[in-house]
């Protein structure tokens, strides 16, 4: 089955980050990568959160697993928050 443009197109999303500033005081930094969904064309949009990644501990160079599935429209101005 096709999909329509204004239905969007199913994408898998990766995350990963390097170099990031260690925030802890006695270990190294636990970070977590988070993503939120907000149309940029408009000025009052509501933030949509996507989901999380897993925690990744003691380290400054995450590269994390689980990914984010999200529905991406061409028509459409989008801004991801991560």
């Amino acid at each position: 089955m096709i999909q329509s443009q204004n239905d969007g197109v199913p994408v898998q999303l990766f995350a990963s980050a390097t170099n990031l500033v260690n925030l802890d005081w006695l270990s190294v930094s636990d970070p977590i990568c988070s993503l939120k969904v907000r149309e940029a064309n408009y000025e009052y949009a509501v933030q949509k959160m996507v989901g999380e990644t897993e925690v990744i501990d003691n380290n400054l160079n995450p590269v994390w697993t689980k990914h984010f599935d999200v529905i991406y429209k061409f028509n459409r101005d989008s801004e991801l928050l991560f």
